[in-house]
């Protein structure tokens, strides 16, 4: 899966501590995931766009998002992924990231990990020999 768009909101929310930490949605399957898991996901074959959500409530100013987007299957080295950083201040309290992915009518296995500090999804692509392929690395760091 290659990321066609991605879009980078950063706000202040009054109702954000009514909000969870962090939040995953894909819309095309109705998934959101706020917890600390790992998921295997099988897409349905009808699947072309996967339109994905992260939403991160900043818990205080010293905290940073990266996030590294899948964007050329078939490129290597600095073309391969969008690199974005985005830091939480006092006049932002959340960070999301809004990104499309072109789904490719095979390879449509995924493996979703959230942990207390990041969120990945893994593509399994199997050609000749089985690959692993991030399209989408989440990571909450401190500055």
């Amino acid at each position: 899966m290659e990321c066609f768009t991605a879009r980078i909101s950063k706000l202040f929310e009054m109702n954000s501590d009514q909000k969870p930490a962090f939040q995953l949605e894909i819309f095309e399957i109705n998934k959101v995931v706020n917890t600390i898991q790992s998921e295997y996901i099988l897409l349905n074959e009808s699947i072309t766009l996967l339109n994905i959500h992260v939403y991160y409530k900043c818990p205080s100013n010293n905290k940073k998002v990266h996030s590294q987007l899948n964007k050329c299957n078939s490129c290597s080295g600095s073309n391969k992924i969008y690199n974005l950083n985005h830091y939480c201040h006092g006049s932002i309290n959340t960070i999301n990231i809004y990104a499309k992915f072109k789904a490719q009518t095979n390879y449509k296995e995924l493996t979703l990990t959230t942990t207390s500090n990041s969120i990945t999804i893994v593509q399994k692509l199997t050609n000749k020999i089985i690959t692993q392929e991030t399209i989408l690395l989440v990571e909450f760091l401190d500055v």
